[in-house]
């Protein structure tokens, strides 16, 4: 049975916390600390986009997962929101930064809150179907570079961050139950984020 493994993560040093959010939007503490559960936020710096937060994140998991090999991964799949380039795809950069086989299937998925089952769910299809052994799930997602700091609405909800999860068709870990997906995209006009 396909199976969580392990989960590798990865989050930006700089932090944004509540006082300052406070202090610059009048938000409740209680309200974002009780009831939204927030209390600070890592916020990527410069030079830290998808792929080096997701290889971060991969690399953590790599020192905790002795036993997984980097030559055994067969299959990469990035999942973000928010890209490092228009071209080439983020698991790209993060496979050669990673040292990962050549051989390795590797694509993004363009997806946020829903983007680790839908990711789970293409790996878990892969694995299955083509009797392959080992992916890594990468999720990483710097927010900060598209978010207004000046929005009310969305700069006190977002964060920066990574997660590189290992999935295997056997051995131990969380073993994968069934998929319910669906969308309602009537409100994509309050998320849109146009091109450079």
């Amino acid at each position: 049975m396909t199976a969580i493994r392990a989960i590798g993560t990865y989050l930006p040093e700089r932090t944004v916390g509540n006082d300052e959010l406070i202090e610059r939007f009048g938000w409740d503490r209680e309200f974002l600390e009780d009831k939204l559960g927030i209390h600070q936020r890592h916020i990527a710096g410069e030079d830290e986009g998808a792929a080096a937060m997701g290889v971060a994140a991969a690399e953590d998991l790599f020192a905790k997962c002795p036993d997984l090999r980097r030559e055994d991964v067969q299959v990469l799949i990035v999942c973000t929101q928010n890209p490092d380039y228009g071209l080439p795809h983020t698991s790209a950069l993060v496979q050669d930064r990673l040292g990962l086989p050549r051989e390795t299937a590797c694509f993004d998925i363009g997806l946020g809150c829903s983007g680790f089952v839908y990711g789970l769910a293409v790996v878990r299809g892969l694995l299955e179907t083509l009797g392959l052994d080992n992916a890594l799930l990468v999720t990483s997602d710097p927010y900060s570079k598209v978010i207004d700091p000046a929005d009310r609405g969305t700069a006190p909800l977002f964060g920066d961050g990574a997660a590189a999860t290992w999935i295997a068709r056997e051995g131990a870990g969380g073993q994968l139950a069934e998929f319910t997906f669906g969308t309602d995209g009537s409100g994509a006009r309050n998320l849109i984020v146009e091109p450079d």
